[in-house]
């Protein structure tokens, strides 16, 4: 599809759900009148052909339905999810695993792709619904206004000063908000995104050399594989590639060097958010080893104790930020971390800030168990398992135990040495003590990730638990 074809795609589904909207006094499968179809029926209904009402008008007839999208990586499901967004509804890309876990009815558009009408109990206003990769699997729904999504833009675009024409390579699924925030950022400046239908190392640098895109958006999952496939795989450097935004996990400094000689010409920008507050901070180059840079401009970034009062400098602590980026509330699922007050906004995060204001992420609640009694934040060990072992893929899981609730363990990607495991385990137990360290280390050889690039740590903790106590 070209560019022009999609602009067409795209105003054509705008001016269908402007009219095709699912009432509220309806249940979700009452679409006859909505232009709609239910799978399997005959289309009774053709696309409108222009703009039949504002769609800020249009929106407020919808109460209750919203549209679920499901993600393809491709221009046209784009040109779905953008129509219906601008004609002014609820709309969400979203893997159709997560499907079930809503109450739904799969309808047709005249042009037959496939979406889904869900309802929810509170009122609803038009917006983005966007899922959470679920790495723990616990996936949730936030729900932001478009509004949101372009002030992050506009912030995003003031800090790198990149070119207003630059393309931006796709290459995690668009269920996930990262990668469907690199689509819509490039779309909205009027340029087609390249977008891989499917991660592969290979399809990576064969994409690359057909398109030669500029703006790369990869979680260090994404690079990780990069580099290590780029030493039998990559025919050349990837020189067209100026910058490289990564997030939704921890950046391994370790891999700059590698990911330098790949990238030569590329700005490596890595940044801390979620998918509930959007950007909070952003790395330059004057940032210290293991901080994830200074807050974003507009935005407010506070360390909490427990009572609430402000933590002093250097002191760990809750994370809360408030800024004009943040999400409005959860429509599946949920986190008991969440928590709003007076403007400011916490998912439970921890860390400290320095004297420069540099930030440092520590923990997050989520990953969090109890062993013993005590509690474990599972990446605060990870990260030291990661200073014993520089570029390679390391990690921490908690399998269940009778007798303590949970132990862990520490898994590598292939195998190493008895005195070497012997080694990191006294490492660990040194600096936090038999309780809370790994009890062994297991190796693997196939890496569990998500479609979003993040380590699949409910597959890993399942490889793991089969391999005994």
């Amino acid at each position: 599809m070209s560019f022009k074809e999609y602009k067409k795609t795209e105003h054509r589904y705008r001016a269908f759900f402007t009219r095709a909207r699912p009432e509220s006094d309806t249940t979700a499968c009452d679409t006859q009148e909505s232009g709609l179809t239910e799978s399997g029926a005959a289309e009774s209904a053709q696309p409108a052909s222009h703009l039949t009402e504002s769609a800020r008008t249009a929106s407020a007839r919808t109460k209750r339905a919203f549209i679920l999208i499901p993600a393809r990586n491709t221009l046209n499901t784009l040109a779905l999810f953008r129509g219906a967004l601008l004609a002014g509804h609820m709309v969400g890309m979203v893997e159709e695993g997560a499907v079930s876990a809503l109450k739904t009815c799969e309808v047709k558009t005249p042009w037959g792709d496939r979406l889904f009408i869900a309802r929810t109990v509170a009122p609803i206003r038009p917006g983005l619904v966007c899922f959470t990769a679920g790495s723990t699997g616990a996936a949730k729904a936030v729900y932001r206004t478009y509004e949101s999504w372009l002030r992050s833009f506009s912030l995003q675009r003031a800090v790198l000063a990149y070119r207003a024409r630059a393309t931006t390579l796709i290459i995690g699924n668009l269920a996930h908000s990262m990668h469907l925030f690199g689509a819509m950022e490039c779309l909205d400046r009027g340029v087609e995104p390249v977008i891989l239908r499917k991660f592969t190392p290979k399809a990576f640098f064969s994409v690359c050399q057909r398109h030669k895109p500029h703006i790369l958006y990869a979680t260090p999952g994404h690079l990780n594989m990069i580099v290590e496939a780029a030493r039998t795989q990559a025919p050349h450097a990837l020189s067209s590639i100026s910058l490289i935004l990564s997030g939704g996990a921890r950046f391994d400094e370790d891999r700059i060097n590698a990911i330098e000689q790949i990238f030569p010409n590329a700005r490596i920008v890595a940044f801390f958010g979620t998918s509930e507050m959007s950007y909070i901070t952003m790395k330059d180059h004057a940032a210290p080893a293991g901080s994830v840079g200074r807050a974003c401009r507009g935005v407010e970034l506070e360390i909490r104790d427990p009572s609430g009062g402000e933590c002093p400098v250097g002191t760990e602590g809750t994370v809360w930020v408030k800024s004009n980026m943040l999400f409005e509330r959860y429509i599946l699922g949920g986190d008991k971390n969440t928590q709003w007050q007076d403007g400011f906004l916490t998912v439970g995060d921890q860390g400290y800030v320095d004297e420069a204001g540099y930030f440092f992420f520590t923990s997050r609640k989520g990953l969090m168990v109890t062993v013993a009694g005590e509690n474990v934040f599972i990446d605060t060990v990870e990260q030291a398992l990661k200073r014993c072992l520089p570029g390679r893929r390391s990690a921490v899981v908690a399998i269940p135990d009778e007798k303590r609730e949970n132990r862990l363990i520490a898994v590598t990607h292939g195998d190493i040495s008895c005195a070497e495991k012997e080694k990191i385990l006294f490492d660990l137990r040194t600096e936090f003590g038999p309780l809370k360290s790994p009890r062994r280390i297991e190796s693997i050889e196939n890496w569990p990730y998500l479609p979003s690039g993040k380590i699949d740590r409910r597959a890993l903790t399942l490889a793991i638990s089969a391999t005994g106590p």
